[in-house]
C-alpha cells in the first residue's frame, strides 16, 4: 500500500487532537523529540543541497502534515487514495 495512502487511513481512524497532547508532557516530549528529528534530515538535506536554503524555520518540516491533516480530516467524502 501507498504510504501517503496508510497515514491518510492512520490520520482518519486515530486523529491528532494537539490540545490533548500539549496537556501530556510526556506525549508532548515524544512529538518533540520526533520534530527535532525531521529538522535533523532537512538541516541535512539543505546541507547536501537537495532542498534549498533559506526558507522560514520550522517550515519544511510542517508542510508534509498540511496534506495529510486535509486529505484525512477535511476531504471526508472522498476515500484514503482520492485523498492523497
Amino acid at each position: 500500500m501507498d504510504g501517503r495512502r496508510a497515514c491518510i487511513g492512520v490520520n482518519r481512524e486515530w486523529p491528532v487532537d494537539l490540545s490533548r497532547m500539549t496537556a501530556d508532557q510526556e506525549a508532548w516530549a515524544r512529538r518533540n523529540r520526533a520534530v527535532d528529528e525531521v529538522e535533523v534530515f532537512i538541516q541535512r538535506a539543505v546541507d547536501e543541497r537537495f532542498l534549498r536554503a533559506g526558507q522560514p524555520p520550522g517550515w519544511m518540516g510542517a508542510v508534509p502534515g498540511h496534506p495529510l491533516h486535509l486529505g484525512g480530516q477535511q476531504l471526508l467524502d472522498h476515500d484514503d487514495a482520492q485523498a492523497v
